[in-house]
């Protein structure tokens, strides 16, 4: 997934973001209040001094962006937010998305139409809006306020597994709005 977000937000040209992969075990150190942004993707368990700094981080004005697999599902909770998790969606074949808010930043000039979802966890709404969700209602993309800040939980992942969103040349504007 970090092949595929990096080379999307590198490929826009427009964003002014370099992206900086980074295992979990490195992170704890480092000042997140020097990143626009940061993004998880499907992560499973978070260390909880990490957790904690990403809520002070989001609580501060910072961004989050959060993408769900099967790791994260099988933990039962969305990280940061808290949201419950109750497992995975595996449709027999796949899913197709649905928008809920088109005037959303994230999805503006986004053709979620022809992606496939072979996969999705099934995050609780909790206090989150739903932006997008898949065909049988279970939320896809969720936004939340949290203090000054914001996270974004796509409950899919960000690579070639659970979709074949980075495939589909819609990819590289949602990477770079969400961004």
């Amino acid at each position: 997934s970090a092949l595929y977000y990096r080379s999307a937000l590198e490929s826009s040209g427009t964003s002014g973001f370099a992206a900086q992969a980074m295992p979990l075990d490195l992170v704890g150190g480092v000042k997140l209040s020097s990143y626009a942004f940061v993004v998880l993707s499907d992560v499973g368990v978070l260390p909880s001094a990490l957790d904690r700094d990403l809520r002070s981080y989001v609580n501060g004005g910072g961004g989050l962006m959060i993408a769900l697999g099967a790791y994260s599902a099988r933990e039962g909770r969305v990280p940061v937010t808290g949201q419950a998790i109750g497992g995975e969606v595996r449709p027999q074949g796949f899913e197709t998305a649905v928008v809920a808010d088109a005037g959303h930043t994230a999805l503006r000039g986004v053709a979620l139409d022809p992606v496939k979802f072979f996969s999705a966890a099934r995050a609780d709404r909790g206090v989150s809006t739903v932006i997008a969700q898949l065909a049988d209602g279970t939320p896809l993309l969720l936004e939340q306020q949290i203090g000054a800040g914001k996270v974004l939980i796509f409950t899919s992942g960000l690579d070639n597994v659970g979709n074949d969103f980075p495939l589909h040349p819609s990819f590289v504007p949602f990477v770079e709005q969400t961004a």
